[in-house]
This record gives structure tokens, C-alpha cells and sequence, in this order.
């Protein structure tokens, strides 16, 4: 009977657990809670990284719209605009007219028929330039962002892709930035002489292109030569730089 009412005892009842035994399930458990606290901060850094690369971009296009909307109010105000020579704003259109040619590239299609546009010269005569006033350059350079607009508005036309449209729209809206940033330079009189029309005849300052690609090429080496050595040569950034 002693070794039934013993089996039964321990069948029926539950071992207590002294102190011991309860402390070392409070050490598991938090060892538990410890790895999924380890895990959890692991999960959280590697959410952080790609959040630290969009704050990098993000404070680069912050500084760019900054900068547009200064001089978009610019123009509203009686006081004089003050110049805007920083040329990391230049830089990053650059950076974003290449972007197209890499979306271009990557379309499957979409991007247009073959067209004939007229584009800008990009070559530099520094010899010529050296000794020209820096007015007729401000004519030179607007006639040729306003020919690139006119080039990329007929090609976003053709285009049925939609990212690459958008890349060709934020072109045009980078140009006429640039645009109202000459005018920040007090060279409010340099006038683009393009017609309206974009099959106007070529001139000495002027090719034409028969590609998308080509004309996306020229607007980068535009911006790259002809438009930087402007923002360079302007006297209010000089005075700035001095």
C-alpha cells in the first residue's frame, strides 16, 4: 500500500519547486527575453542603414529645393535677388540628367520614335571664351537651356513610358531652374534668341542630334562645360569667392 499511495502521490500532485528551480526559470525566460531584445536591436540597426542613405539624398534634394524656392521668390520681391553660386545645386542636376540616360537604358520601350532635335553646342573654345564679355556668354548659355527645353518637351511627347516621361519633366522643370539661377547673377538682359519652333534652322551655335540618347548626352555635357563656366566666370560670384 505504502509504495501504491506513493506512486499515486506522485502521479496525482505536482513537484513544488523551491527557490532554486524558480530562479533558473526566471534566468531562462530572460535569457529569452534577452535574445528576442538582441534580435529586435539587430532588426532595428538593419532598418536604420537604408534610413541613414534616404537622410543623405533627402538633405542633397532639401538643399537643392531650398534653393529653387529662393529663387522662385525671388523674382516676387522689390529687393535685389541675391546670387546663387553654389555649384552643388549644378552638380546635382547633373547627377539627375545622367539618371536618365541610366532609366533610358533600362526601358524596354516606350521611349520614342527616332527624331531629329536641335541641341546646343557643348564644345568650349576657352580661347574665345577668355575674351568675350561675360553677357554674351549669359546669351549664349540661356539660348541653349531653351533649346534643351524645347528638345526634351517634343521627346517627353513621344514618350509611353511613364518613368522615363517623369525623368525627361524633371529635366525641364532642372533647366528652368537653372534658368532663374543666371538671373540671380544681375544678367537679367541675356535673353535666349531660340524661336519657339524647334525646327528652326541651325545655327554656328547649334547641331542636331537624331537619338534620345544623344540628346540626353549633350544636355549633361552642357551643363557640365558651358553652363558651369558661367556660374565660374559671373562677377557676382566672383565678388562672392574673393
Amino acid at each position: 500500500m505504502g509504495g501504491n499511495l506513493g506512486g499515486g502521490s506522485g502521479g496525482g500532485q505536482t513537484p513544488r519547486r523551491g527557490p532554486a528551480d524558480r530562479n533558473h526559470g526566471g534566468r531562462s525566460q530572460g535569457g529569452d527575453d534577452g535574445g528576442r531584445s538582441q534580435g529586435e536591436d539587430r532588426s532595428d540597426l538593419e532598418q536604420e542603414e537604408p534610413s541613414r542613405t534616404q537622410d543623405t539624398a533627402i538633405t542633397a534634394h532639401g538643399l537643392v529645393s531650398v534653393l529653387i524656392v529662393f529663387v522662385w521668390l525671388g523674382g516676387k520681391q522689390v529687393f535685389p535677388l541675391q546670387p546663387i553660386c553654389d555649384l552643388r545645386v549644378l552638380d546635382h542636376f547633373v547627377r539627375e540628367a545622367r539618371d536618365s540616360v541610366v532609366i533610358m537604358r533600362g526601358s524596354r520601350g516606350g521611349c520614342g520614335a527616332m527624331k531629329s532635335y536641335f541641341v546646343p553646342l557643348t564644345s568650349v573654345d576657352f580661347a574665345f571664351w577668355e575674351h568675350i564679355d561675360v553677357q554674351e556668354l549669359a546669351v549664349e548659355v540661356q539660348t541653349g537651356l531653351s533649346l534643351l527645353v524645347q528638345a526634351l518637351s517634343t521627346a517627353m511627347k513621344a514618350v509611353s513610358n511613364s518613368r522615363l516621361a517623369n525623368a525627361l519633366d524633371n529635366n525641364i522643370s532642372n533647366i528652368h531652374s537653372l534658368s532663374q539661377i543666371l538671373h540671380s547673377l544681375d544678367l537679367q538682359h541675356a535673353r535666349s534668341t531660340v524661336l519657339p519652333d524647334d525646327s528652326a534652322p541651325a545655327s554656328t551655335q547649334t547641331q542636331e542630334v537624331s537619338s534620345l540618347p544623344e540628346l540626353l548626352q549633350v544636355q549633361s555635357s552642357f551643363l557640365r562645360g558651358k553652363v558651369r563656366l558661367l556660374l565660374s566666370a559671373a562677377p557676382a560670384c566672383q565678388r562672392q569667392n574673393s
